[in-house]
Formats: structure tokens, sequence, C-alpha cells
């Protein structure tokens, strides 16, 4: 009996992290989508500013994961 409980417990473990990263990777690109159209519209925008963009989109896949599981109720959904 023991070992299925652990499985069942590894299965909701599992279907948990499964949907943070189905909801990361819609997020991101929704993130992504912005910040691409944002540096082709601002042509004129120096290349420091985009590096620090996509820092900040880089810094937001990694942030995102994290808040999702420390506060999933406080999480935008789409």
């Amino acid at each position: 009996m023991l070992e299925i409980s652990v499985i069942q417990s590894i299965n909701q473990i599992s279907l948990h992290l499964l949907s943070i990263l189905f909801m990361t990777s819609v997020k991101g690109a929704f993130v992504f989508l912005i910040v691409y159209f944002l540096i082709k519209s601002l042509k004129k925008l120096s290349p420091e500013y985009k590096h620090l963009l996509w820092f900040f989109l880089i810094f937001g896949f990694i942030i995102i994961p994290i808040i999702s599981m420390i506060e999933p109720d406080h999480c935008i959904s789409l």
C-alpha cells in the first residue's frame, strides 16, 4: 500500500510541475512577443537598451515559475 501512495504522490507532483511549465511557456511566449515587437518598433533604440530588454525577458522566464510555485493563487492566469 505504501508504494501506491508514493506513486500517487509522485503523479500529483509531476502534474503540478507540468502545469507550471505549461503556464510558464504560455506566459513567456506572450512576454517574448511583446519584447520582440517593442524592439522591432523602436528601431532607433540603443543596443544597450535592447540588451536590457532581452535580459529582462530571460529574467522573466526564470521568475515566472518561481512565483507560480510560491504564490499560485496570486499569479495571473490566462
